[in-house]
């Protein structure tokens, strides 16, 4: 009975083994009896989630006693990490931290998508999201988008926009034709009890996402435990036709964010995840399979452990370049201040060689005349009368350089703030927000995109195309496609 416990809690503390690690490791296929000893022994330390598979059934996660040490360790490592990166901030001493650690997340997502890219070009796109690119290296420039996303807006919720802002980023565009994906994924593995999935069918897309995000907010389980389910459960639905893998990622992070991490969550490389896809879908299969997020849990802590110490080295060593750094920037005045007076008494000794010869009279001669063009100059720079002239010349036709002569100009502002009202009087249907657009968006003859409502009302992306296609529902616009995107016509009422 004792080995029999051994076993049990060999294979689920020291390794959370599944049934066929078990085989390898005893050399032999008879391991019924030990297998159902381990999952006894795991019972004791396991908690249901509200996740559940699309069969209706909850996951579940398994602490015990060394897989919870590993979890408060690594939290304990990112909260002092947290500490000591905000001491970098006091001291100005973030740049070789913030490059280092930003270069290998972006070298991460390069090898996942088999870019070819120098890190002189990774570190740019790091420092400047805004910089022309190639378009094969765009997915750099917009995931650097999203982690600084972020970084800054930590303090949003979660909700279903943020992975709808998070897609529409990564697209390049507000306009999207479509939202959820609309095509059914192929099974990954068929099995005869359990199928597993990497894609829930469609109709249950928006139910799984639901799911998600009052588990993020409401379940009580250990804050990296959390952070590591909703990268699970994202990767497992796959909301979008496409960049569903990074979401994924950028979820952990999110939540991570949300509670006390933003500082260092962009620089922290759970994108090294994404690089082996078929290891990481061989354990979120078993996740599955077993209904055991553990499996996960183990990979992903397997994974970042050792680099949560390279952080910590990292932010070592950028506090020593940047005192190295200050000390160059201190030293170099002195230097350059000191050789300065020593060069000007030789020049000197070299005119005075040039005056025995015949040029004497125009080396006079020249100094004579350059402080006559210096005040000439000064006096041809002053433009008063050519600003003058060019000022009379715009006021005389700016009316004229209008293409279009009538230019519709709408409601003025007071008239709109009038409709706006009138609008929420006589349809209860309509939102604030709804009626603010309209009121102010109601031209006909013109076309309106989601973009502008996002932009105006400053929601999230799914919010404006819903509060849109509400209105095109209550009848006040016309919807229709447009290349990559729908525009929103009014229509008489």
């Amino acid at each position: 009975m004792s080995s029999n416990l051994e076993l049990a809690s060999k294979f689920s503390n020291e390794i959370y083994a599944t049934q066929d690690d078990v085989r390898k490791e005893l050399k032999t296929s008879l391991i019924d009896g030990i297998w159902t000893n381990i999952l006894q022994y795991r019972s004791n330390f396991s908690q249901s989630l509200s996740l559940p598979h699309v069969t209706g059934s909850k996951y579940s996660i398994c602490l015990t006693p060394k897989i919870t040490e590993r979890v408060s360790s690594i939290e304990r490592k990112l909260t002092k990490l947290v500490l000591d990166y905000s001491k970098l901030q006091m001291n100005g001493a973030t740049e070789y931290f913030d490059l280092k650690n930003s270069r290998e997340v972006l070298s991460s997502i390069a090898r996942v998508y088999g870019i070819n890219v120098e890190l002189t070009t990774i570190d740019t796109i790091s420092k400047n999201t805004s910089i022309l690119l190639p378009p094969a290296l765009m997915i750099l420039q917009k995931y650097t988008h999203c982690l600084n996303e972020i970084k800054h807006n930590y303090l949003s919720n979660i909700d279903e926009n943020t992975l709808g802002d998070f897609y529409s980023i990564l697209m390049g565009t507000d306009d999207l034709t479509e939202y959820y994906r609309s095509k059914e994924t192929v099974r990954y593995a068929q099995y005869q009890v359990n199928p597993t999935y990497i894609g829930v069918p469609v109709n249950a897309i928006e139910k799984s996402v639901e799911q998600l995000i009052n588990f993020i907010n409401y379940s009580d389980v250990q804050l990296f435990v959390k952070a590591v389910c909703a990268f699970y459960y994202t990767y497992y639905v796959k909301p979008f036709e496409s960049y569903s893998e990074e979401i994924s990622i950028l979820m952990l992070k999110k939540v991570l964010a949300s509670n006390g991490f933003d500082s260092i969550v962009p620089y922290l490389n759970f994108e090294v995840l994404l690089e082996n896809k078929s290891e990481l879908e061989k354990i979120i299969t078993e996740c599955q399979r077993s209904l055991d997020l553990t499996y996960l849990l183990d990979y992903v802590m397997k994974n970042i452990e050792n680099s949560l110490s390279e952080l910590s080295d990292d932010i070592v060593v950028s506090q020593r370049e940047a005192v190295k750094k200050d000390m160059y920037q201190a030293d170099t005045p002195i230097e350059n201040s000191r050789p300065q007076p020593q060069p000007v008494p030789q020049q000197p000794v070299v005119q005075e060689f040039v005056r025995e010869t015949p040029v004497e009279e125009p080396v006079k001669e020249e100094p004579q005349p350059v402080p006559q063009p210096v005040e000439e100059p000064v006096e041809n720079v002053y433009v008063k009368p050519v600003q003058n002239t060019m000022v009379g010349a715009q006021n005389v036709n700016f009316n004229q350089n209008i293409a279009i002569s009538n230019v519709p100009t709408g409601l003025s502002e007071a008239e709109a703030a009038k409709l706006e009202e009138h609008l929420l009087e006589m349809n209860p249907n309509l939102s604030r927000a709804q009626a603010f657009f309209y009121a102010r968006h109601c031209t006909i003859g013109m076309c309106y995109t989601i973009a502008q409502f996002k932009k105006e009302v400053g929601c999230a992306y799914e919010t404006a195309r819903s509060s849109m296609d509400n209105l095109v529902l209550l009848g006040y616009y016309k919807k229709e496609p447009y290349k990559n995107k729908f525009i929103y016509m009014p229509v008489k009422k």
